[in-house]
């Protein structure tokens, strides 16, 4: 009599077989951000320029990358502070999303070099925000777990005076993104896996759907867009990212190389102009440390 017997990465991080056969293709190296474990890189942005801004979460630090040198430039330190994202404002101003550490969880704005700091709403654990046509935001509450969801999504309006619940009772709101056309706003909940694509103009408004869930451990962490809805969620734990398309149904994955080091991928972006991605990830197994991916996308970066 046969037995069941393991298949190669059957007692690690395999792909689900729903998602085995989807379109794979595997990132490159491109720039190492150090070389330290347990030292995440988070939250991704490009700014028209090409420079890429990203997040050292657990040293408080807020960075960026020069487009043209690929040389890394700290523009904002705080060890008090949980900085997770980076997202920027029609002004031109950087919001910086921050979780609970000693200081609370907070959004605050400063200038591309660091200077003009402004705290914009405290007393959150945010993980990540996303902005609307007029500048307000909507952003992520990450508290709360399976059996005690007490998280949620947020709207902070223009002025930035008025803070309102979204969607409440969430378990570990995370990554948030909104379409070109301001109609669609994507979440992405950790704590259940799920994928939640919300309608925020037109006929339906206001429905929200469950349109995917995440199997495995840990679950679905940032999320961004592309010219042609295509979502691309970073899978935390799986060392990987998976792409829905405007529907939210798969239809790609991105693989991370050494993947069975390279699996605390956290947030992905499109380079202005170009359909590349770059996907930032940490190993905590080995010694790769935390490095910035690249691949091309399906589509090019949103234009607005």
């Amino acid at each position: 009599m046969s037995g069941l017997v393991y298949r190669a990465g059957d007692q690690g991080v395999p792909i689900p077989p729903v998602e085995a056969g989807l379109q794979t293709v595997t990132a490159d190296y491109w720039l190492q951000i150090h070389d330290k474990q347990a030292l995440h890189g988070e939250g991704t942005c490009f700014d028209k320029d090409g420079n890429l801004y990203f997040t050292i979460i657990y040293e408080g630090k807020v960075c960026c990358v020069d487009g043209k040198t690929k040389e890394i430039t700290t523009i904002f330190e705080d060890p008090e502070m949980k900085c997770a994202s980076v997202k920027i404002h029609k002004d031109g101003r950087l919001f910086i999303s921050c979780l609970n550490r000693v200081k609370k969880g907070r959004v605050f704005a400063m200038n591309p070099d660091g200077t003009g700091y402004e705290d914009i709403v405290i007393g959150y654990s945010i993980d990540d925000l996303a902005f609307d046509e007029e500048g307000g935001f909507y952003f992520t509450d990450l508290v709360g777990d399976a059996t005690h969801p007490i998280g949620g999504v947020y709207y902070v309006s223009p002025d930035f005076k008025e803070v309102k619940p979204y969607m409440p009772d969430m378990a570990g709101p995370n990554g948030i993104a909104i379409s070109k056309d301001y109609d669609v706003m994507w979440v992405t909940e950790s704590h259940t896996g799920r994928i939640h694509r919300v309608m925020l103009k037109g006929k339906n408004f206001a429905t929200k759907n469950v349109v995917y869930t995440i199997t495995g451990f840990y679950g679905p962490d940032s999320c961004e867009l592309d010219d042609d809805g295509n979502l691309y969620v970073a899978v935390y734990g799986q060392g990987r990212v998976l792409v829905l398309n405007k529907n939210g149904l798969p239809i790609g994955q991105v693989l991370l190389p050494n993947r069975e080091h390279n699996l605390w991928v956290t947030h992905t972006d499109i380079r202005p102009g170009t359909n590349e991605l770059y996907i930032i990830a940490a190993d905590d197994t080995g010694d790769d440390g935390c490095w910035i991916f690249q691949t091309e996308a399906f589509a090019k970066a949103i234009e607005r």
